[in-house]
Formats: C-alpha cells, sequence, structure tokens
C-alpha cells in the first residue's frame, strides 16, 4: 500500500547526540554491564521535598485543569521576583511567558522572531537543539565558532563575517552547555553592541546562570542598556533545583513580542499543568538551600575532575560554571573507536562533534554523579586516555 510522503524537513534532524550515547549505555545495562553515566546533563540530585510536595498538594486541591496558556500567575509573579534578587532585573509579570523547559521558550521563540528563509546565528559548540528546531522552522541555523583556544568565547569578528541580509537573531548560552565558560562583561557588552549594529533579536539562554563556581554571581546581557527591548531571556528549573523531568522553563520577552509570544504558546501547547507550575513557585520562593548544595557540589566534582586529568596528562577546559568539562583529544586517532572502548570499560561520555564541528577531537565529561562514581569514571579514564 503506498502511503503518503512525510515531511522533507524529517530528512534534515536527528536525536540529540547525547541520548544516542546513553541508549548505547543502557543496552549495556541490559546486558548486565555496569555504566557511570557521564553523558547526560542530568544531576544525580533528587528534587527537593518542598517542591514535590508543593505539586501532590496542588493536585490534591484541584490544580489539574487548565491554566493560562503565559502561565499562573503566582509562578510568573515570583519569576519576576527572582529575576530582580539573581539579577537585579526588573520586569513586569505581564513579560514572562512560562513553557515546557528552555527548549520551549527557544522554539516560541525562533518561530515568532524568524520567518522560514531568515538566518539564526547558534554557537558551536552547542545544545543541539538550536540547529534542529531552527530547521523544523524552516529557518536556516548559521553556526559561530567558539573556539578552545579563546576560552570558547565568541569573536565579534567571527561573528560579522557571518551575518547576511536574512540574519535575524543570535543565539547566546552562558554559562554555556559543553563548555561550562562564562562570557565576562566586556564580551557581553560586545556582543550587546554587535547585536544593535545589526539589528538583531537576542535569544539568551541562562539555564546555568546559578551555578557558577566564580565568587561573583555572572553578568546578564539583558541588563545592558538597549537590550531588554531585542532579548528574549529563557531560563527553567531542570539544572537549579534537580527538576529536569518536570520540563518547567519560561522566557522574559521584549513587550513588543508578547502578543506574538502568548498566541504561539496557546496554540502551540496551551499551556503547562498548573500543578507543575506550583512546584516551580515553590522553588522560588521557598529555601534556596539546594541551589547553594547543587553549586557546591558540582564546584568540589569540578575541581575533582580537573585533577584527576591533569594527573593523567589529559588537556581540558576548566569550566566557570555548570557541570561539564571538556577534555581536549585532538591529538587521540580514532577517538570515536576510543571513545566507545572507553564505554565498553563502562563510562559513557559525550562525543563532541554531537555539540558542533568546533568540538571535534573533544569529549564532554558531565560530572553530575556523586564522588565514588566519579572516582571510578576517572580510573578508566585514565586507562583509556592517559
Amino acid at each position: 500500500m503506498k502511503l503518503p510522503p512525510i515531511a522533507n524537513w524529517t530528512n534534515n534532524i536527528g536525536a540529540a547526540g547525547a541520548f544516542e550515547i546513553w541508549e548505547r549505555a543502557m543496552a549495556l545495562e541490559a546486558q548486565g554491564k555496569s555504566i557511570v553515566h557521564l553523558e547526560l546533563g542530568e544531576p544525580d540530585f533528587d528534587t527537593p521535598p518542598h517542591i514535590i510536595e508543593a505539586a501532590h498538594a496542588a493536585m490534591l486541591a484541584g490544580r489539574t485543569r487548565y491554566e493560562s496558556a503565559a502561565g499562573a500567575l503566582g509562578l510568573r509573579k515570583a519569576i519576576a521576583a527572582y529575576l530582580k534578587r539573581t539579577r537585579d532585573i526588573d520586569v513586569p509579570h505581564t513579560q514572562v511567558f512560562v513553557t515546557h523547559g528552555v527548549k520551549g521558550t527557544l522554539y516560541a521563540a525562533l518561530a515568532t522572531c524568524l520567518d522560514p528563509g531568515d538566518e539564526v546565528l547558534i554557537p558551536d559548540p552547542g545544545l543541539p537543539g538550536n540547529r534542529e528546531i531552527s530547521v523544523i522552522l524552516g529557518v536556516d541555523p548559521v553556526a559561530y565558532p567558539l573556539k578552545v583556544e579563546n576560552g570558547f568565547l565568541p569573536i565579534i569578528a567571527d561573528l560579522q563575517a557571518l551575518v547576511t541580509d536574512k540574519t535575524k537573531a543570535i543565539v547566546l548560552n552562558y554559562p554555556s552547555n559543553p563548555t561550562g565558560s562564562l562570557f565576562p562583561q566586556d564580551t557581553l557588552e560586545a556582543l550587546a553592541d554587535f547585536a544593535k549594529r545589526n539589528n538583531l533579536w537576542v535569544l539568551a539562554d541562562e539555564i546555568y546562570y546559578q551555578l557558577y563556581f566564580t565568587e561573583d554571581a555572572p553578568p546578564s546581557i539583558y541588563n545592558i542598556t538597549g537590550m531588554p527591548e531585542r532579548t528574549i531571556l529563557m531560563d527553567g528549573f531542570s539544572k537549579s533545583y534537580a527538576m529536569t523531568g518536570w520540563r518547567l522553563g519560561f522566557g522574559i520577552w521584549p513587550e513588543s513580542l508578547c502578543a506574538a509570544a502568548g498566541h504561539f504558546i496557546v496554540n502551540n501547547v496551551s499551556g503547562v499543568a498548573p500543578f507543575i507550575q506550583d512546584a516551580g513557585q515553590a522553588a522560588l520562593e521557598g529555601p534556596q538551600d539546594c541551589v547553594d548544595e547543587f553549586r557546591t557540589a558540582f564546584k568540589e566534582r569540578c575541581n575533582y575532575v580537573s585533577g584527576r586529568l591533569t594527573e593523567f596528562g589529559i588537556k581540558h577546559h576548566v569550566p566557570d560554571a555548570g557541570m561539564y568539562i571538556m577534555l581536549d583529544l585532538r591529538h587521540v586517532e580514532n577517538l570515536s573507536e576510543r571513545t566507545y572502548d572507553l564505554l565498553n570499560e563502562g563510562v559513557a561520555l559525550l562525543p563532541g562533534t554531537s555539540m558542533g564541528q568546533q568540538a571535534a577531537g573533544l569529549l564532554r565529561l558531565a560530572f553530575v554523579q556523586e564522588m565514588r562514581q566519579l572516582e571510578t569514571a576517572l580510573d578508566k579514564i585514565g586507562k583509556v586516555f592517559g
């Protein structure tokens, strides 16, 4: 029986590389193999009890029906207060839109800011979803290089060379996945000037914002004069509150885009479950000890991993934030085969090419397991690559 063809765009996207490695690792585990999972950005911490209890209480109270597509009023106000507390950003709750994770805001932002055939600048290496969501929408993703030799910071001249009359937006991610790099204030100032000079929308992904290892919290491009009018700030609950599976995020939208954002979200997903939003409100308004504990644990793990890699003579980029460290193995022949050798030894790392061509010859290690697991993993990494 002949069937109608599927959409052409499906031929141009793939699954996230991290999940491909994860599925291989899971297959080995099904055969009885013990695997240390360092390939996914999945913290080993449990969602704090008061957040779970808030969701449970909300369900028992009947918070299982439709909610405003923009988000529950309580959560939107809590998000506005959170931004004031963490970044000194003053924004009315009317410019806050709740979505299904940061990807939900990214999808809405690309859909409302660009037309099919327009171009968006995306970081390389960077989140694969930047490219794949663009392709789904008919937008052309143009990768800009983040070079290990430059600390994975963007170079304005490289960006400017990629701009055409079709370029309408740029995606920024800081602290960065996969590099863990923070963008210092002067870099953000230069990026802001670049965006204004080329009249671009800025999609600023700050999902790792609270997981910094520096003494002071990182700056945000949103605080630079002239940027709130052209910036969609994206953040969420997955990393700082160990809520990856809850799929809860939000965007701060320029006032000029709010109507379009609301129309897109209501027609795309209708909204996020109210009891999940109540859990998010409890996360922001409740005790913040978990954020401090997670940050401290990630910093300790980062220091341990970096120290062990140094012992083995393995070059790596020491991150300033997040939960990832990039191993520089460009000198290793047949790196792909060696990576699978490591997987067979019981350690799953992510090939850098899953995040972009600039990361060819690099591996991403997510220090998301407790210290004993990391000790086991590093012993095996030293055996294979040391």
